[in-house]
């Protein structure tokens, strides 16, 4: 019954989004309260700002989206938020997305979508801060151009079956601050370049990744959680990594630097 009402609500959101395009406005999904839509279900939510309407599409119970992400969601052409958290989706990521320039955040964690990410997935987000794509069956390896979002700020693709190093061009997300790719793939050497980013939340655990760690990593003072768990590196933990983390709150390491796993800094 619930997976019929969540194929219900996205072929409503579908037609939507047509008539969005046909009239050239926002697609709405009903009316609450400045809401365009209801707390029981999807909606479209438009703000003003700068003097234009953008809106945000957002659900807040689990389910209540199911099926196949509709390709008439890229009719949305101001949209800024897309976040449909913990849902039954499946299928692949429909490319039409990923043509939505005005994205800054998009949200599919916990769902069920397969498949790869676009190769020039930086071409069309000039404006993307976050990118959650956490706990899915998303496989290949992480496009070279995605390091090209230069506004990105959060970046997690955890528990997918993503492969292929880590490409040192990351240097180019200069704003980044959280970076999660834990439960992965991923192999070859950490690059040297992560060490120049100004991060908080870095979590690589459970890939199988190797070599020795950059130097330079443990002199990022802004770094508060740091987790290496479960790889295949060399080498020790610097003694004197607490002078160099100052801010460090949380470290998970392998048992292979040393005697503990799992320390936490009284904060």
């Amino acid at each position: 019954m619930e997976e019929t009402k969540g194929l219900r609500h996205f072929e409503i959101l579908a037609r939507c989004c047509r008539q969005s395009k046909q009239q050239g406005g926002v697609a709405l999904v009903g009316k609450k309260e400045g809401f365009m839509g209801n707390k029981e279900g999807p909606g479209l939510w438009e703000r003003k700002k700068a003097g234009l309407m953008v809106c945000v599409l957002v659900t807040w119970k689990k389910g209540l989206l199911a099926g196949i992400i509709p390709s008439e969601i890229g009719n949305l052409p101001r949209l800024e938020m897309l976040s449909i958290h913990s849902g039954s989706l499946a299928g692949t990521i429909p490319s039409s997305i990923f043509n939505i320039s005005s994205l800054k955040i998009i949200d599919f964690i916990n769902n069920s979508l397969f498949g790869n990410l676009p190769v020039n997935i930086h071409c069309d987000f000039p404006v993307l801060e976050a990118l959650y794509l956490s706990s899915y069956l998303l496989t290949g390896e992480i496009p070279s151009n995605l390091w090209e979002c230069r506004g990105l700020q959060e970046l997690a693709l955890s528990d997918n079956k993503f492969t292929g190093n880590i490409s040192k061009n990351i240097e180019n997300i200069t704003f980044l601050k959280a970076l999660y790719l834990d439960g992965n793939g991923l192999k070859g050497t950490l690059p040297n370049e992560i060490g120049n980013l100004n991060l908080e939340g870095f979590s690589i655990h459970e890939n199988n990744l190797s070599g020795l760690i950059p130097s330079n990593i443990f002199n990022v003072t802004t770094m508060k959680i740091f987790d290496l768990n479960d790889n295949q590196f060399s080498g020790h933990l610097p003694s004197t990594m607490g002078f160099w983390l100052p801010n460090l709150e949380e470290l998970s390491n392998d048992p292979t630097f040393g005697n503990t796993e799992r320390s936490r800094k009284s904060i």
